[in-house]
């Protein structure tokens, strides 16, 4: 990208609070032009109407999962360069991202000013990845993966193999329904399963539960 050229942003987050602090923290930066969205539908087509440089998405969206939008895009234009915005910065879901061809992930939980740079280096052509988030990711992949499922993950596949509901596994860890199909959405990709039920079973036979 050139130094006069405008970069063009499109932040998909259903939460107004998020999406204010981005407009407050965006529209004190020459140079950027920012599109919002509050849900993967209207994101998609606002994507494909204006193709911003960067779009910026939660992970959580009302009506889809953050990562199936983002491989919803890149389907249609592998050149996309997404970024995953979530308050979880668990290496499982940074390496599920990476897996989507997402070019970075940005924690909620992390610097406000670190969305800017995120976007700023995406824009570039770069790959954003906080140092410390990178280690995680880094021991992960240096673990056999049975030793990856964190304790809250084997407690959703033990619910679910009891067969508790995803609304009552939600209950039961304490996680809104929204973060349990999301999480049981990664699982599945994981464990190389195409239904829940396929998922159980390959976590009881792999001796994950």
């Amino acid at each position: 990208m050139t130094a006069n050229e405008i970069v063009k942003v499109l932040i998909v987050d259903d939460h107004p609070i998020v999406l204010s602090g981005c407009r407050g923290l965006l529209s004190s930066q020459a140079g950027v032009e920012m599109l919002e969205a509050a849900t993967g539908a209207e994101g998609y087509d606002l994507y494909m109407s204006e193709r911003p440089n960067v779009i910026v998405v939660d992970i959580n969206l009302p009506d889809m999962s953050g990562l199936d939008l983002t491989r919803r895009i890149i389907a249609e234009d592998p050149s996309a360069r997404v970024l995953i915005f979530s308050m979880n910065d668990d290496p499982v879901f940074v390496a599920e991202a990476l897996k989507c061809n997402a070019k970075g992930y940005v924690s909620k939980n992390g610097d406000p000013n670190a969305i800017y740079e995120a976007i700023m280096q995406v824009a570039a052509g770069e790959i954003w990845l906080p140092a410390r988030m990178a280690e995680k990711l880094a021991f992960m992949n240096q673990s056999n993966s049975e030793a990856t499922f964190a304790g809250r993950e084997i407690e959703i596949l033990r619910l679910l193999a009891n067969g508790k509901t995803m609304s009552e596994v939600a209950v039961a860890i304490g996680v809104s329904y929204k973060t349990t199909a999301n999480i049981c959405t990664t699982l599945r990709e994981r464990l190389g399963a195409r239904t829940a039920i396929e998922m159980i079973t390959i976590a009881l036979e792999r001796k994950i539960i």
